[in-house]
């Protein structure tokens, strides 16, 4: 794994006592898809896991809620514990996103945590 900075770790460690609860809130979910390190599960170099930005997540929302006339149809690839997906369903919950994700902790997380994807 890779070394997190004092503050990652900080930041990692709130995130880890959330994921610890049974259900999370909003608020939750929200703090975790913020602060989540990815190098806290695993070697980012090694499987090139990068997460995408909130900041990032919510723009390409709001594009792609930009037209409510049509149904949305949204592809995530390595959607990692499901950012883009949760942002996207923020701005459009009748959107159709399918999330396609390769590493096994980033799924249970989106599946069991987020409560993001379906089998």
């Amino acid at each position: 794994m890779s070394k997190l900075t004092k503050k990652e770790l900080k930041l990692q460690q709130q995130v880890n006592a959330i994921l610890a609860q049974d259900i999370l809130s909003r608020q939750d979910k929200l703090f975790v898809l913020e602060h989540f390190n990815e190098a806290a599960l695993v070697e980012v170099a090694s499987c090139a896991a990068f997460f995408t930005p909130i900041k990032l997540a919510w723009d390409v929302a709001l594009e792609a809620a930009d037209d409510y006339a049509r149904p949305q149809r949204i592809l995530d690839l390595c959607s990692g514990i499901g950012i883009l997906a949760f942002a996207c369903l923020s701005k459009n919950s009748a959107a159709e996103i399918v999330c396609v994700e390769q590493n096994p902790e980033f799924v249970n997380l989106a599946r069991s945590k987020m409560g993001l994807l379906r089998s």
